[in-house]
């Protein structure tokens, strides 16, 4: 006798556990979905206003972030990992006037691309 009730305790803190244990797990899994955060990118070349000619190493920088990059060969840069939503993009360049891009929408299921002008100081 002392052996069956031995066995059905073991057997009911087993289930015991086994539900605390799976409760856990969605909790764990709630705050996975809670934590992930989705992001997307942004692509976009430079080019000089007038001449439409693409500028290399034109730093651009997110206004109210830590974020900078600088164009490529071709102009072209990317910026990843950003969250949704509205920003404010930096240019500065040697021999230009520094401008700022506000009201750049990122979206998520959409690919993000912008061409930046920029003004020589010359003109």
């Amino acid at each position: 006798m002392k052996k069956l009730v031995a066995i059905l305790m073991m057997a009911a803190l087993m289930a015991g556990f086994n539900l605390q244990t799976m409760a856990m797990g969605d909790d764990e899994d709630d705050r996975k979905d809670n934590n992930t955060t989705m992001t997307t990118s942004l692509k976009g070349q430079v080019v000089d206003e007038s001449t439409g000619e693409a500028l290399t190493g034109v730093k651009l920088m997110i206004n109210g972030k830590d974020v900078s990059t600088y164009t490529d060969f071709d102009g072209h840069f990317t910026f990843q990992g950003l969250k949704p939503g509205e920003y404010a993009i930096e240019t500065s360049f040697i021999s230009y006037k520094n401008e700022i891009y506000n009201d750049v929408t990122l979206n998520l299921d959409e690919q993000n691309e912008v061409i930046l002008k920029m003004k020589s100081i010359e003109e």
